[in-house]
Protein backbone atom coordinates (compact mmCIF):
# COMPACT_ATOMS: atom_id res chain seq x y z
CA UNK A 1 0.00 0.00 0.00
CA UNK A 2 1.18 3.59 -0.99
CA UNK A 3 1.01 6.50 1.31
CA UNK A 4 2.01 9.83 0.22
CA UNK A 5 1.31 13.40 2.22
CA UNK A 6 1.23 16.72 0.55
CA UNK A 7 2.34 18.78 3.26
CA UNK A 8 1.46 22.28 1.23
CA UNK A 9 -2.09 20.80 0.55
CA UNK A 10 -2.21 19.91 4.31
CA UNK A 11 -1.44 23.77 5.05
CA UNK A 12 -4.06 24.55 2.56
CA UNK A 13 -6.52 22.71 3.96
CA UNK A 14 -5.47 24.22 7.61
CA UNK A 15 -5.93 27.72 5.38
CA UNK A 16 -9.72 26.79 4.45
CA UNK A 17 -10.82 25.17 7.63
CA UNK A 18 -10.08 28.47 9.81
CA UNK A 19 -11.69 30.35 7.03
CA UNK A 20 -14.76 28.61 7.35
CA UNK A 21 -14.41 28.71 10.94
CA UNK A 22 -13.65 32.54 10.85
CA UNK A 23 -17.24 32.97 8.80
CA UNK A 24 -19.05 31.06 10.75
CA UNK A 25 -18.29 33.03 13.43
CA UNK A 26 -19.28 35.73 11.88
CA UNK A 27 -23.09 34.38 11.75
CA UNK A 28 -25.28 36.06 13.71
CA UNK A 29 -28.31 34.93 15.46
CA UNK A 30 -31.30 37.99 16.17
CA UNK A 31 -32.61 38.05 19.72
CA UNK A 32 -36.36 37.18 20.06
CA UNK A 33 -37.35 40.72 20.08
CA UNK A 34 -35.96 42.07 16.49
CA UNK A 35 -37.73 38.53 15.42
CA UNK A 36 -40.84 39.60 16.72
CA UNK A 37 -40.19 43.06 15.09
CA UNK A 38 -39.66 41.06 11.78
CA UNK A 39 -42.46 38.61 11.98
CA UNK A 40 -45.24 40.30 13.43
CA UNK A 41 -46.33 37.12 15.64
CA UNK A 42 -45.01 36.72 19.05
CA UNK A 43 -45.44 33.25 18.45
CA UNK A 44 -43.76 32.93 15.35
CA UNK A 45 -40.86 34.86 17.03
CA UNK A 46 -40.75 32.84 19.81
CA UNK A 47 -40.47 29.52 18.01
CA UNK A 48 -37.73 30.92 15.60
CA UNK A 49 -35.84 32.42 18.75
CA UNK A 50 -35.64 28.50 19.89
CA UNK A 51 -34.42 27.58 16.43
CA UNK A 52 -31.83 30.26 16.62
CA UNK A 53 -30.92 29.13 20.26
CA UNK A 54 -30.60 25.54 18.91
CA UNK A 55 -28.53 26.64 16.10
CA UNK A 56 -25.95 28.40 17.90
CA UNK A 57 -25.30 25.67 20.23
CA UNK A 58 -25.12 23.50 17.63
CA UNK A 59 -22.83 26.36 15.32
CA UNK A 60 -20.59 26.35 18.55
CA UNK A 61 -19.94 22.38 18.57
CA UNK A 62 -19.31 23.20 14.65
CA UNK A 63 -16.93 26.05 15.36
CA UNK A 64 -15.01 23.66 17.66
CA UNK A 65 -14.96 20.51 15.35
CA UNK A 66 -13.38 22.84 12.65
CA UNK A 67 -10.93 24.42 15.07
CA UNK A 68 -9.43 21.08 15.82
CA UNK A 69 -9.44 19.95 12.31
CA UNK A 70 -7.55 23.28 10.95
CA UNK A 71 -5.29 22.89 13.80
CA UNK A 72 -4.30 18.88 13.58
CA UNK A 73 -3.80 19.97 9.70
CA UNK A 74 -1.59 22.42 10.27
CA UNK A 75 0.25 20.53 12.77
CA UNK A 76 0.29 17.17 10.27
CA UNK A 77 2.06 19.65 7.54
CA UNK A 78 4.63 21.03 9.92
CA UNK A 79 5.20 17.30 10.65
CA UNK A 80 5.10 15.85 7.22
CA UNK A 81 7.16 18.90 6.06
CA UNK A 82 10.38 18.65 8.40
CA UNK A 83 10.10 14.77 7.34
CA UNK A 84 10.49 15.56 4.27
CA UNK A 85 13.00 17.95 4.72
CA UNK A 86 14.86 15.64 7.26
CA UNK A 87 14.76 12.42 4.26
CA UNK A 88 15.99 14.55 1.70
CA UNK A 89 18.30 15.90 3.98
CA UNK A 90 19.91 12.43 4.72
CA UNK A 91 19.67 10.88 1.41
CA UNK A 92 21.86 14.13 0.20
CA UNK A 93 25.50 12.85 -0.23
CA UNK A 94 27.87 14.81 1.91
CA UNK A 95 30.13 16.93 -0.10
CA UNK A 96 33.12 15.23 -1.39
CA UNK A 97 36.07 17.13 0.56
CA UNK A 98 39.89 17.68 -1.87
CA UNK A 99 42.70 17.09 0.03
Amino acid sequence: MDFSVDPDQLAVLSRGLAAAEAALGEVGVRPAEDLRGLVGAAQVASALHEVAASWSHARGRIHAELDGAARAAAAAAEVYGDVEREVTRAATPAPVRSP
